[in-house]
C-alpha cells in the first residue's frame, strides 16, 4: 500500500459505535462553540444579491434596489434562508459545568443533511447584523443499507435574532452521519447511471425557463387562492461545476471553515479529521465532496452531489415567485431523500395544498416536490405563506414564541449564568 492510500485509510476509518452514540446523546442540549466568523458579518445589498444569483434567483425584491423601494419593505429584503450566512455564533465558551463534553464524538464521520424544519418572523434587511444559539436537539440511531447497516441522526436546533433584539427565525436541521469507509464499502449509489443530455433535453429545459412567472408587485390575495393550485414549474440544472461555485459565492464553502491556500492550512490545524488526503496526497477538505467525483466516492456517493440545503433554496424561490411582494414566508418543512448529482436536473413543482384564516391572519400551505430526470422524486417540503387579504388587509408579521426552539430558555440561563451576563445580541 503506498504512502498516500495508507494516509487516506487512516482518514476514512472512522466508525460509528455504541460509546460515540452515548457520548453524542450526553451532549444533548448543549450549545455549539464556535470562534469562526460569520460568511457575511452585516446584511448589503451587494451580498444579499450575490446569495440569490449564487442560487439562480433574479427576483428583483432581492437583487434590485430602486426596486425595493417601491415595495411594502421599502428596499431590498434578503432571501429566507439568507440569515444562515449573517449570523454569528453567540456561544463563545462552554458553560462549566458542561466543560467535560468538549469535543465532537463524530468528528471524522461523514454528514448528510437530510432536511430541517424553519420558522420566520422578520426579514434581513441591508444594514442588518444576527446572532444565533446553537445545540443538540436530538440523536439516534437508524438502520441503513447507504451506510453499511446504520447511521446516527443528528438534530440541530438554532435560534436567530437581529441586531436589534428580535427574533428573526428558528431552526431544526437533521444531519444523517454515516461512516466514510462503510458507506463506500456498500456502494449502494454506484448502481445509478448519468445522464448524457441531447440538444432536444436542454431544448425542454430551456422552454421551462422561457416561461418563467414572477407574481412581483401584484398582491395574490388569500381570498383568489384555491387549494389544488399549480405553481408554475421551475427546473435546477442540469447541475455544473459552474452551479456549485455560484452557490459557494452566495453562502460560503459550509460551515466547517474550508477556505484557499494558508487560509486552509489554518484551517487544517483547527479540524485535522475534516481533512483527507485525495488521490494526490494532498489534503482536501470532506466539502469537496460537493465537486470533486473522486472525493464523493470515498464517501459512498456515485459522484460529486449538491449540498442538501441548496433544494431548500429552491423550493423558497419556487413559492416566493408566486406569492409576491406583499406576502411572507412563513414556515419551510423539508425531507431530502437521496443525492442530487452533478449532471442532475430537478424538475420543482408545488400545489396549494390548504387554506386557514385565524382573525387577521391567512395563509396557505404549498406541497413542494422535486423529481429528477430518473423520475426519482428525492425532495419533498411543506411551505406556509402569509398571503395579503382583500377583506382584512396586508399581512402582519408573525410575534415569536417565547420559547424558541424546545429548551433554549432553560440554556439561555445556563449560558447566562455561566458568562456573569445575558447571551444575545448581534
Amino acid at each position: 500500500m503506498s504512502d498516500v492510500d495508507q494516509r487516506l485509510k487512516a482518514g476514512v476509518v472512522e466508525g460509528l459505535t455504541a460509546e460515540k452514540l452515548d457520548a453524542m446523546k450526553r451532549r444533548i442540549g448543549m450549545p455549539f462553540v464556535d470562534s469562526l466568523p460569520s460568511f457575511n458579518r452585516t446584511a448589503a445589498e451587494d451580498t444579499i444579491y450575490h446569495f440569490a444569483k449564487g442560487n439562480g434567483d433574479d427576483n428583483p425584491l432581492w437583487c434590485d434596489p430602486d426596486y425595493g423601494k417601491t415595495t411594502r419593505w421599502g428596499s431590498v429584503i434578503a432571501p429566507p434562508l439568507y440569515i444562515n450566512t449573517l449570523a454569528r455564533n453567540e456561544v463563545s465558551k462552554l458553560p462549566e459545568d458542561m466543560q467535560h463534553l468538549r469535543g465532537d464524538p463524530l468528528r471524522g464521520i461523514h454528514a448528510f443533511y437530510a432536511g430541517g424544519e424553519w420558522e420566520f418572523f422578520e426579514p434581513v434587511y441591508p444594514g442588518d447584523t444576527a446572532s444565533m444559539l446553537d445545540y443538540l436537539d436530538a440523536v439516534e440511531e437508524r438502520p441503513s443499507k447507504f451506510g453499511g447497516g446504520k447511521a446516527f441522526l443528528v438534530v440541530h436546533a438554532k435560534r436567530y435574532q437581529n441586531g436589534r433584539g428580535q427574533v428573526v427565525a428558528v431552526n431544526r436541521r437533521t444531519f444523517y452521519h454515516a461512516a466514510r469507509d462503510s458507506s463506500a464499502k456498500a456502494a449502494k449509489e454506484k448502481v445509478r447511471e448519468r445522464k448524457t443530455w441531447s440538444a432536444e433535453d436542454i431544448a425542454a429545459i430551456d422552454a421551462v425557463h422561457a416561461a418563467y412567472q414572477r407574481r412581483g408587485a401584484e398582491p395574490r390575495y388569500w381570498e383568489d387562492v384555491t387549494v389544488g393550485d399549480e405553481l408554475p414549474l421551475i427546473v435546477k440544472g442540469p447541475m455544473t461545476i459552474t452551479d456549485m461555485v455560484g452557490a459557494f459565492v452566495g453562502f460560503s464553502f459550509g460551515p466547517f471553515g474550508m477556505s484557499p491556500f494558508r487560509m486552509d492550512y489554518l484551517n487544517r490545524q483547527r479540524v485535522p479529521r475534516f481533512y483527507v488526503p485525495n488521490q494526490w496526497g494532498i489534503p482536501e477538505g470532506a466539502g469537496s465532496c460537493h465537486w470533486d467525483d473522486w472525493w464523493a466516492q470515498k464517501v459512498g456517493a456515485m459522484a460529486a452531489y449538491d449540498f442538501g440545503m441548496m433544494r431548500d433554496y429552491w423550493a423558497t424561490e419556487v413559492v416566493t415567485a408566486w406569492m409576491g411582494d406583499d406576502a411572507f414566508l412563513r414556515k419551510l418543512a423539508s425531507r431530502v431523500r437521496g443525492f442530487n448529482y452533478m449532471g442532475d436536473a430537478q424538475w420543482v413543482r408545488g400545489s396549494v395544498a390548504s387554506k386557514s384564516r385565524d382573525g387577521d391572519d391567512h395563509t396557505v400551505t404549498i406541497d413542494v416536490t422535486m423529481t429528477n430526470q430518473r423520475d426519482e422524486q428525492d425532495y419533498t417540503a411543506t411551505v406556509t405563506v402569509a398571503l395579503p387579504s382583500r377583506e382584512r388587509g396586508p399581512v402582519r408579521l408573525p410575534n415569536p414564541p417565547r420559547d424558541l426552539p424546545r429548551g433554549l430558555d432553560d440554556l439561555r440561563r445556563r449560558l447566562s449564568a455561566s458568562s456573569g451576563g445575558a447571551s444575545g445580541g448581534g
